[in-house]
This record gives structure tokens, C-alpha cells and sequence, in this order.
């Protein structure tokens, strides 16, 4: 049997168990109060996976807007499905006063979609309010998946392709080459250009009689490559 530790010093609060609500508990007294002595009483040393696997609105509320978990939770933590997400400014003083913007944001993409399934609009085109490239890039993984599940409730014949553009009926951004012109000479016809970025059908539609073209799996080993003028090379 282990002995009792012997600690003679006084606290103005002694919380037992460190997890979630401990840790939260202290955190929040400290907060206000900076000078109090908290003693945490734990067991262990570290946690298993607990938090999100019960998460709703009011837990969700409490880890974002009053613990300020927001930025820590987005960048270190899985987004669960299911999981609300609760923005706040200045005005708001409870969870009554907090919009889900966001979730509302994504209802809009998705009946817009319903409407214009084949628009063949670059994502930017799409005239939905306060809707961004940047905030659609990250979530066209879920985007994907709630239409191809709408289209298969509806019963209308889809394939299996899990394309982002294809699914939601949208224009994909051209596939880009970049090609390095070796040659002097072949870049005069190029207007002296040696580094080139462009579709590859644009690409594929230039005059140049290269004699050997040279294809390397990334950047720097095109980099590299040194410029000749004997041979002809792209």
C-alpha cells in the first residue's frame, strides 16, 4: 500500500479528477480569479480519446465560445459529422444570440445545387451570399458526399465517381503543366521565355521541334537541369 503524500501547503480549491470538467473547472477559476491555488487531483498521467464523442450544442458551445478552444479544436481535432459549430461576436451574450452561419452556409450550396445540378460554373461563379473559394476548398469532401446521398435517396441514377466538380455539376479549374525549355534556341520562339506554366492542351498545341524531352518526377530535379544550346530539349 502506497503511503499518503504529506502536503502542508493550503489551497483555495482542490478539484478531483483532471479530465475534462476538472481541467475546464480550474481553468475557468483561475481565469477570474489568478490568484487562487488550485490543486488538481488526478490518477493518470494521460487521457484516452474522450472529448467529441458526445459533443452537441451546449458542450459545443462551452469548448468554443467559453473555454476559446475554437482555432485549437479546428486545427488539432477531427471534424465529427454531426458536430454544430456556433459563431459569436461582440452582441452575442448566450447561445440563443449565436448563429450557425456556417451550417446554414452549406444547406444553401446544397439546394443550390439541386436546383443548377449542371450549372458549369467555376466554384468562384456560384451566387450564393457569403459563400468563398477558400471555404469551399475545405469542404468539398463533404459536399461531395451529401449530394451523391441526395441524388441516391431521390433514385436518380449516379455513378460511383466521387469527383468534387463532377458530382456537383461544376467546372474544374484546368490542368496545369509546367514545362523548362532548355534549348536557346527553342525558347527565342517562345519570346525568350525558359519556365513555362499552362493547360496542358495549350501546351500540347505549341510549335516547338524539340529533339528530346526530358520528364522528372518533382520540382527541384527540373531545377536541376542546366540550360544547353547544342541539342534541341525540352
Amino acid at each position: 500500500m502506497n503511503a499518503p503524500v504529506q502536503d502542508a501547503r493550503v489551497y483555495d480549491a482542490i478539484i478531483i479528477g483532471g479530465a475534462l470538467s476538472g481541467a475546464a473547472t480550474a481553468f475557468l477559476l483561475l481565469r477570474e480569479q489568478p490568484k487562487l491555488r488550485v490543486l488538481i487531483l488526478e490518477k493518470s498521467a494521460a487521457f484516452t480519446r474522450r472529448v467529441g464523442e458526445a459533443t452537441v450544442e451546449v458542450s459545443g458551445y462551452f469548448l468554443t465560445r467559453v473555454l476559446g478552444l475554437t482555432q485549437h479544436l479546428n486545427e488539432a481535432h477531427l471534424v465529427k459529422q454531426g458536430m454544430r459549430f456556433w459563431f459569436f461576436n461582440e452582441r452575442t451574450k448566450s447561445l440563443a444570440d449565436c448563429s450557425e452561419i456556417d451550417f446554414k452556409r452549406l444547406v444553401d450550396i446544397l439546394n443550390w445545387i439541386q436546383v443548377n445540378p449542371s450549372s458549369n460554373l467555376y466554384p468562384r461563379q456560384l451566387p450564393i451570399a457569403g459563400m468563398d473559394s477558400k471555404w469551399l476548398e475545405k469542404r468539398k469532401g463533404i459536399l461531395t458526399d451529401l449530394v451523391a446521398a441526395i441524388v441516391a435517396i431521390r433514385g436518380e441514377i449516379s455513378s460511383n465517381d466521387r469527383d468534387f466538380f463532377k458530382c456537383c455539376g461544376l467546372k474544374a479549374p484546368p490542368a496545369l503543366m509546367r514545362m523548362r525549355v532548355l534549348d536557346q534556341a527553342l525558347r527565342s520562339r517562345l519570346g525568350g521565355l525558359g519556365d513555362i506554366t499552362a493547360p496542358i492542351e495549350e501546351i500540347a498545341a505549341l510549335d516547338l521541334p524539340a529533339s528530346y524531352i526530358l520528364v522528372v518526377e518533382n520540382l527541384d530535379d527540373k531545377h536541376l537541369v542546366r540550360p544547353i544550346v547544342e541539342k534541341q530539349t525540352v
